[in-house]
């Protein structure tokens, strides 16, 4: 299953424009095995794949510290600098702030819903993979307006998540 999902994400991504994908970063504390078959398929397809794994010690700078917390502060430095903003919308405001600091480390609630902070984490995972150097682009994708339908691919789950009314932050 995983191999076609990829390869349809890959292929939605070149037919935005989207030819050169540099890298991806993955986390790869919990579920290694999906992760290191997501690296496999996707790097069939040319791109490079970083596991992280929270838990393992990485190098920046010199220093060498769990990737949880070296990611975790370099990713709240950015906001602290004001170099990003958390994006609009209220259900990203409040996964972001799900986050804590707990003894030098980064820990989350799990919400009634679910949610557990997982915006952040693809956040730190992204601001890392900038942080390895190479190219950068961003293209604009539509995401709304025409309803598609790709057979095979439906999210049993969809009906169950309602778009909260009210301010965004």
């Amino acid at each position: 299953m995983l191999g076609p999902v990829v390869e349809m994400i890959v292929a939605d991504l070149r037919r935005a424009g989207v030819h050169n994908i540099a890298g991806l970063g993955i986390d790869s504390s919990n579920e290694v095995f999906f992760a290191q078959r997501l690296r496999k398929s996707l790097s069939r397809l040319g791109i490079r794949v970083v596991l992280v794994a929270g838990g393992e010690n990485v190098k920046y700078r010199g220093s060498e510290a769990p990737a949880k917390i070296v990611l975790g502060n370099l990713y709240c430095n950015l906001y602290s600098d004001a170099f990003i903003s958390c994006p609009g919308g209220l259900w990203m405001a409040e996964d972001r702030r799900l986050v804590r600091r707990v003894n030098g480390s980064f820990a989350a609630n799990v919400l009634p819903d679910g949610r557990h902070a997982d915006t952040f984490d693809g956040g730190k995972l992204a601001n890392w993979m900038l942080e390895q150097g190479g190219p950068v682009e961003a293209t604009a994708v539509a995401v709304g307006g025409a309803r598609i339908v790709r057979q095979g691919l439906l999210n049993p789950y969809a009906g169950r998540h309602v778009r909260p009314r009210g301010p965004s932050y």
